[in-house]
């Protein structure tokens, strides 16, 4: 909001979780001048890439916005150029926009599609013995090679499979939803896999008479195939191993 641009950009969305890992953006002091040199340095505290170094809770954000905001209404704020209105308005749209997205500290939000890969990385460096994005590429290089494979048999280009919700049982709540949607895009990536779009999920969800949030198990799955002629579907669990998480992943003839 302050600089008109996006930190991270990418023409597909694993070339921008790739950049939110591990590419520095631009300085959007660089990308607009005019902005306060106070408000670079929470914009840059914000988007620091050691989650240590970040900040920790919302409140410090919030009160690092409010000091900026007071120094600017006693005209004491680092800026030229521009009205001192507009930098008020600016100031005041970036709290609010900071905490619809960080929400109640504590609060678990949904989480935007550029945010998953972040999550995860998170979660992992609690057991920093494994790297989630090895085994999670293995799983789709070997699926999309044998669905390739048998593709004259099993699957056309008019055909599609449906990916089920993970079954978590780690205890950690940040792999509801995050491997599912970070799998999803890994897959969508190759030319000889079709994923069911979430529309027609929901649609069908309605059609059962079933709850929009309920969780796409192998059950449900399979009576969504049946309903729609989809010949595959993808099972997949987490689940940890001492030090370790295990990832499985299964292609089903529905």
């Amino acid at each position: 909001m302050a600089t008109g641009a996006l930190p991270f950009r990418g023409d597909t969305s694993a070339v921008i979780f790739e950049a939110i890992m591990n590419r520095l953006p631009a300085s959007p002091a660089r990308l607009n001048p005019d902005l306060p040199e106070k408000l670079v340095e929470i914009i840059s505290k914000a988007l620091e890439k050691d989650r240590n170094l970040r900040y920790q809770v919302a409140s410090e954000l919030r009160t690092d916005l409010k000091r900026l905001k007071r120094e600017m209404d006693s005209g004491s704020g680092s800026f030229s150029g521009v009205d001192a209105s507009e930098h008020h308005s600016s100031v005041r749209s970036a709290a609010v926009s900071t905490a619809a997205v960080l929400g109640p500290v504590g609060m678990p939000q949904p989480a935007p599609a550029s945010s998953v890969s972040t999550a995860i990385a998170q979660a992992v460096k609690r057991k920093p013995l494994l790297w989630i994005a090895v085994p999670v590429a293995l799983v789709v290089i070997a699926l999309g090679g044998f669905l390739a494979t048998h593709r004259a048999r099993a699957l056309t280009e008019k055909d599609s499979i449906l990916l089920t919700d993970f079954v978590n049982t780690t205890g950690d709540v940040v792999f509801d939803g995050a491997l599912k949607q970070a799998l999803a895009v890994q897959l969508e990536q190759s030319p000889y896999l079709n994923l069911v779009p979430e529309s027609k999920i929901q649609e069908n969800l309605h059609y059962m008479r079933r709850p929009p949030t309920e969780r796409i198990t192998s059950d449900v799955a399979k009576e969504i195939c049946l309903r729609e002629g989809v010949k595959a579907m993808l099972t997949a669990s987490i689940a940890s191993l001492g030090s370790h998480y295990v990832i499985s992943v299964a292609a089903v003839n529905a």
